[in-house]
């Protein structure tokens, strides 16, 4: 028997307005939710109004989130920059991980200083080193210490 397949899609987007504090957990929290509802994963890294995430889960339900997302008004310049079919999750415990790396981009294994999470688009390289460093967990130490 083979194992269902996982779609991964990693995509980076802009906020249309301010996003921070309340307003931000608040859209996080709804995610969350509604990921689980769909049986979808990932991880959300925000850095000063920039929006990178991972979603993976069933192949539909995850195209068909990320059909939402590029229509939300709340989203502007979203493009996708990685979709693949994986044999697993990278972050089966997690509805929606969330990372504010404004602060902490420095502290975090291949952010240099100065960049941001634009940086990443148009290097599918360093993206997939990105998911496979935050799944095995290299991220957490730098980001508990924020």
């Amino acid at each position: 028997m083979t194992s269902p397949s996982v779609r991964q899609l990693l995509y980076v987007s802009l906020a249309t307005g301010q996003v921070s504090g309340p307003a931000l957990m608040a859209l996080v929290e709804q995610a969350r939710t509604r990921n689980a509802s769909l049986g979808v994963t990932g991880v959300l890294l925000h850095q000063a109004g920039s929006f990178l995430q991972v979603i993976e889960g069933d192949p539909e339900a995850v195209d068909a989130l990320y059909r939402r997302i590029a229509v939300d008004p709340r989203h502007r310049h979203v493009v996708m920059l990685l979709r693949q079919t994986v044999p697993e999750r990278s972050f089966a415990r997690w509805s929606l991980g969330y990372i504010d790396v404004t602060a902490t981009a420095g502290r975090l294994p291949g952010f240099r200083p100065g960049m941001a999470i634009s940086d990443l688009v148009g290097n599918p390289a360093t993206l997939l080193k990105l998911v496979a460093e935050f799944r095995s967990g290299h991220w957490w130490p730098s980001i508990a210490t924020a």
